[in-house]
C-alpha cells in the first residue's frame, strides 16, 4: 500500500457531468494510493466511483488518467457519471471500507459532531452487529475468505459466550 491508502480531500475544481478530461484537482493528494495500469486505485466522490492509473501528482495535487462511472470493486455496483461541485469530498474506497465497517461516514468527521450524531453512531453499531459477527465485508473475497473464516471462529466464541451469559442471567432471575 505504498503511497497511503486511507485518504480524503476536497475537490479544487468542479467536475462536469459530461466532457470530463480525466484529471481531478484536489486540495491535497497526500495519502492517496500510488497506482499503475496493472493496479488502478479507486476513489469515490458522492455516489460516483472513479479509478486512476497514474501516481498522484503531489506538486499539482492532481489525479490523472482518471476514468469515471466505474464499478465499485467492493460492492460490484456500477456508478453513474454526475457533476460534482468544488468542495465535494473525495475519498479513497479504503476510507469507504472503514465507513461500511463502523456504519458511520468517518470521512465527514471534520464537520461539527453533535449529540444526535453520537446517538446515531451507537445505533448504527447495533444495526451492523450481524455484519460484524459474520465478517460480511466485500474485501474478504478470494484468498481473503481464509482470513474471514479464521475471524469467524472468534465471532462464534463471542456469540456462544454471550448466549451462555444470557441463559445464566435468565436462570438466576427466573428461578422456579
Amino acid at each position: 500500500m505504498a503511497g497511503g491508502g486511507f485518504a480524503a480531500s476536497d475537490l479544487d475544481v468542479a467536475i462536469p457531468s459530461t466532457g470530463f478530461a480525466g484529471t481531478i484537482s484536489m486540495l491535497d493528494v497526500t495519502g492517496f494510493l500510488t497506482a499503475d495500469i496493472a493496479h488502478p486505485a479507486y476513489i469515490q466522490i458522492e455516489d460516483e466511483v472513479f479509478y486512476y492509473t497514474d501516481p498522484p501528482n503531489t506538486a499539482l495535487n492532481h489525479l490523472t488518467s482518471v476514468t469515471r462511472a466505474a464499478t465499485d470493486p467492493q460492492t460490484l455496483q456500477q456508478s453513474i457519471a454526475a457533476s460534482h461541485a468544488i468542495g465535494a469530498r473525495v475519498c479513497t474506497l479504503d476510507v469507504k471500507a472503514i465507513d461500511s465497517f463502523i456504519g458511520y461516514n468517518i470521512s465527514s468527521t471534520g464537520a461539527t459532531f453533535g449529540a444526535f450524531e453520537a446517538v446515531t453512531l451507537v445505533g448504527k453499531f447495533f444495526i451492523n452487529m450481524p455484519k460484524y459477527i459474520m465478517w460480511d465485508y466485500p474485501w474478504f473475497s478470494g484468498m481473503g475468505q481464509l482470513v474471514r473464516f479464521m475471524l469467524f471462529a472468534f465471532s462464534s466464541g463471542f456469540v456462544l459466550s454471550f448466549a451462555i451469559a444470557m441463559i445464566v442471567t435468565a436462570m438466576s432471575i427466573f428461578k422456579p
